[in-house]
């Protein structure tokens, strides 16, 4: 598959970018979950949703806000939290046109 190829499930509008990530999204059609948590009964399609729901049990959460002290198991937290939080603060810096030497 090349880098701008499509991959397409047979079993929904589904649209990968890469044949690892179709496979991933098969499972959740065959049931197929092959990574299982050591702490309770959990199973996951791929490893990556594994190490996300283990950070429930172990607490680690490994990002950190970079204008507080707000920690994150999950990067989707971290970026609602700073999108919520630090709103004034994330907005672009634009230079001021006068300070351009082409």
């Amino acid at each position: 598959m090349s880098y701008f190829t499509l991959a397409r499930c047979p079993q929904c509008s589904f649209v990968a970018t890469s044949r690892k990530q179709l496979r991933a999204h098969l499972s959740a059609h065959t049931g197929n979950r092959p990574h299982s948590c050591p702490y309770c009964d959990y199973r996951a399609a791929c490893n990556k949703d594994l190490q996300k729901h283990i950070r429930t049990h172990t607490g680690e959460k490994p990002y950190q806000c970079e204008l507080c002290p707000y920690r994150a198991s999950d990067i989707s937290n971290y970026r609602a939290h700073v999108k919520v939080k630090h709103k004034q603060r994330m907005q672009p810096a634009v230079a001021p046109t006068a300070d351009r030497h082409w």
